[in-house]
């Protein structure tokens, strides 16, 4: 078999280990691996019962690998359709030191090409330890900052590193999965940090980034989440923002289909 092969399957066993500690893992058969190593999840303790938190992905990869290429004519339908944020892990066999990184910035990237029907990239790097900024990256150079935890393995018996680092990921998984309701709700706005410190969870910092992609099409799918949303302000009966809400989606909101008619009696037009 292929030394490299069998030196990437070591990392992943490592990386299967060390993220076992904040929760479950499932490795990805080889013969169903499709660009995803590990299946994870979080989970805390509760007496003798454990409960099991955000699910996310991740993708392994030595400690000299500095870019991570997803690439093929249907990429950017299989990033949009990942169920789970998607994480890159770094692992030093040598020190056992495991590195992750969030791929928030993907976000990015889909939904700018979304908003103005820019031909679908057929190439998207990942690039680990780049600096993630307010400008909006390319398919083929998305930065990925600095790993959110960073760690060895032998640190793993110190309760309080693992709650911590337990933390960290939980918040970040929150995070990139509002992204992922976002983006398939069709709205088209990302959330993520351009600054940050590893091992520290990223709620103690203040420096959100909130791009927004905005264009008439954009502009298409969010006057529908304002007529889903008015409806739902309407139920609960308060006239005067009713009559608002009502006057703005009978002027700009384009109701067709089969719930239009209720949608309009609820909010009274």
């Amino acid at each position: 078999m292929p030394a490299n092969t069998r030196e990437g399957f070591r990392s992943e066993t490592l990386a299967r280990f060390a993220l076992s500690a904040f929760g479950p893992v499932s490795a990805v058969e080889v013969p169903d691996d499709h660009g995803i190593d590990l299946v994870c999840a979080t989970s805390r303790r509760n007496g003798q019962r454990l409960h099991v938190g955000g699910g996310y992905l991740v993708q392994v990869k030595s400690n000299d690998a500095k870019e991570v290429t997803y690439s093929g004519p249907h990429v950017r339908e299989w990033l949009e359709n990942l169920g789970s944020p998607l994480f890159v892990c770094c692992v030093d066999k040598a020190s056992t030191e495991i590195r992750l990184y969030s791929t928030w910035s993907i976000s990015r990237v889909l939904l700018n090409v979304a908003a103005y029907d820019k031909a679908s990239p057929e190439t998207f790097r990942l690039v680990m330890d780049q600096d993630v900024t307010g400008k909006e990256p390319e398919p083929d150079a998305i930065p990925l900052g600095k790993p959110v935890v960073k760690f060895a393995v032998t640190q793993l018996h110190d309760s309080k590193l693992v709650d911590n680092f337990r933390l960290c990921i939980e918040e970040w998984v929150r995070m990139d999965s509002e992204n992922l309701l976002n983006r398939r709700s069709k709205l088209a706005i990302a959330h993520g940090f351009t600054e940050w410190e590893t091992n520290k969870p990223p709620s103690v910092f203040n420096r959100w980034y909130r791009p927004y992609f905005y264009s008439a099409k954009t502009a298409v799918d969010a006057r529908r989440i304002i007529s889903e949303c008015a409806v739902l302000i309407a139920l609960m009966g308060e006239s005067e923002e009713k009559g608002v809400l009502a006057s703005y989606v009978n002027k700009f909101c384009d109701l067709k289909g089969e719930c239009a008619e209720w949608t309009r009696g609820r909010l009274g037009i």
